[in-house]
């Protein structure tokens, strides 16, 4: 037997299967009331995952922001730290030039030296500042810890004085630290003397090609031509080398690639075709 309910409205006996009271018509449980029921809870749910949602989100961390890049490194100084104590009056050293490389320039006077350890602009050549060659020689007239006073001994400024920072100047080696110094059966005299050759074989070739081609063609076909003439004199000029000092193609470029990180010197080469 069907169990029965009382209908709110009319208070008529119904089976609790019934859609709606047979007596009133008032809807009970029946599928309609189930359907808004259902859709009613399935709001509800979609309401509560979202309000998940959003809560989650909200408990999350901020994003970090992006990293700030790091703001440029100010330029190198013009000249290095200075190496105090290192020289006295007297002494002999080979004029090496910064150590980021390129060509050590000697400031004329002090006061010269001065400004331009802040401010930078375009000093006069020769008459405010001069250029050194590699490693070219030079004695000390005046130590300073940040600052030397010396006399060029070689290059084109022979007897010129000038001032530069200990960092840009290294003591001469002695011939006994050079002569201990030895690689691959030769000593660092010897090294130095190959460099020099090595270099005095691609300036010649330099000279040579320039003499026979000349300045007026430029083109591709005539730059093409000037540079395999002068690669052609650089491999005859390293097979002379290879006889005389009684080394091998490998050995010459260790010790170019020596002397060139070394700061060794280079020897003047004249151009054997100017008037």
């Amino acid at each position: 037997m069907a169990r029965m309910t009382t209908c709110p409205d009319c208070g008529a006996q119904v089976s609790r299967k019934a859609g709606s009271c047979p007596k009133c018509g008032r809807p009970l449980k029946g599928p309609g009331l189930v359907s808004r029921v259902a859709r009613l809870g399935c709001l509800a749910f979609i309401g509560l995952l979202a309000l998940g949602v959003v809560g989650s989100l909200l408990r999350s961390p901020a994003p970090r922001p992006l990293p700030t890049p790091a703001p440029p490194r100010p330029a190198a100084p013009l000249v290095p730290a200075p190496a105090a104590g290192r020289f006295h009056p007297g002494d002999q050293v080979e004029i090496v030039g910064p150590e980021t490389g390129g060509l050590a320039f000697l400031a004329n006077s002090e006061a010269i030296f001065e400004e331009r350890l802040t401010v930078r602009r375009r000093y006069e050549p020769g008459k405010e500042i001069f250029a050194s060659g590699a490693s070219e020689l030079a004695e000390v007239l005046e130590s300073r810890p940040d600052r030397l006073h010396v006399r060029m001994l070689d290059g084109n400024w022979r007897g010129r004085e000038g001032w530069i920072a200990p960092g840009q100047a290294r003591p001469r080696p002695a011939s006994e630290e050079m002569a201990s110094d030895v690689v691959e059966g030769l000593t660092q005299d010897k090294r130095r003397e190959i460099y020099g050759e090595l270099h005095r074989v691609g300036v010649l070739a330099s000279y040579e090609a320039a003499h026979r081609f000349g300045d007026d063609d430029f083109t591709p076909e005539g730059m093409a031509r000037r540079r395999a003439f002068y690669e052609g004199r650089v491999k005859e000029g390293r097979r002379g080398l290879v006889a005389k000092y009684k080394v091998d193609g490998a050995q010459l470029d260790r010790i170019d690639a020596e002397g060139t990180a070394q700061r060794w010197p280079l020897p003047d080469v004249p151009n054997p075709y100017r008037k």
